[in-house]
């Protein structure tokens, strides 16, 4: 059994949970209870030789529907017809959803690329990922491509050809079908340390909307949680999706950015009560 399924089922057969779906299950018995009843008002000859079976009928789809509606959810789209733009979340991996289709994919990065040292990439983060697919491992290729599709950058170290760009900046990379666009969010400092300010994601992210806007030829694009896991973030996992979800809504009311946005969360990082939450959030959202 996986993880994530462990966590559902974990989550599901909290009280609270449980009281939900005794809650649904009376709501939709209730619903349909009311509207058989309202239908033998006029069929009452017919309909009185099935009683029984219609009560167990009645008794199963509540049951089954109170069910689905309180297991935790692994993903939640929104569609917003207005705009014709639709918002989700997605339990999932990122190169998983590249090979199923063209989209566009977001990573985080802090200020600081050195393209002449190789270095070799590690396993976990989405970077790495597509640094093992695209470069087979060698991390300084793919900074030297970052690099070269920024316009501002500073070279601070000659020998490692090792620069510096400002936070905010958004690099923009091709990779077979896709665009990477690498959100530099994150400022490193003495010590190798990284950290972030909210005020430094949202500028980041408002660079992000209006370059995919530019490049990102309306295909869907995929964020991860940014700011999270390495990047040591003062802020929760809810509260940098929120920020992440806010600063989408915002840009949309002045210009359209992309068909659809998907916030991915790794399996690892899946917490039923706070997918509720995003799933929460999201249907709050004015687009």
């Amino acid at each position: 059994m996986s993880s994530t399924l462990n966590k559902q089922l974990e989550y599901f057969l909290r009280r609270e949970t449980l009281v939900k779906v005794a809650n649904s299950f009376l709501v939709v018995f209730g619903t349909l209870w009311l509207f058989t009843e309202s239908a033998a008002f006029f069929f009452n000859e017919y309909l009185s030789n099935y009683r029984s079976v219609l009560l167990l009928v009645i008794i199963a789809s509540a049951f089954i529907s109170s069910l689905a509606l309180s297991f935790p959810k692994l993903q939640y789209s929104r569609a917003f017809t207005r705009l014709n733009v639709e918002v989700a979340v997605k339990v999932g991996d990122v190169l998983k959803e590249i090979e199923n289709g063209a989209c566009n994919v977001v990573f985080g990065a802090n200020d600081t690329f050195t393209i002449r040292t190789e270095k070799i990439a590690g396993k976990q983060s989405i970077r790495s990922q597509l640094v093992n697919k695209f470069y087979q491992g060698k991390s300084h290729l793919f900074d030297k491509d970052i690099v070269d599709s920024l316009n501002e950058k500073r070279l601070v170290d000659e020998v490692s050809e090792t620069y510096k760009v400002p936070v905010g900046s958004v690099g923009i990379v091709k990779l077979g079908d896709i665009k990477t666009f690498c959100l530099v969010n994150k400022e490193k400092v003495v010590g190798k340390t990284t950290n972030i300010s909210k005020e430094n994601l949202w500028l980041a992210l408002c660079n992000l909307w209006e370059a995919v806007k530019n490049k990102g030829g309306n295909y869907p694009v995929i964020v991860p949680v940014l700011g999270a896991g390495f990047g040591r973030a003062p802020a929760s996992r809810i509260s940098l999706i929120q920020l992440i979800l806010m600063s989408f809504a915002v840009s949309n009311r002045e210009f359209r950015i992309t068909k659809r946005l998907t916030i991915m969360i790794h399996e690892q990082d899946y917490s039923p009560s706070e997918m509720s939450e995003v799933i929460a959030f999201i249907d709050t959202l004015d687009l």
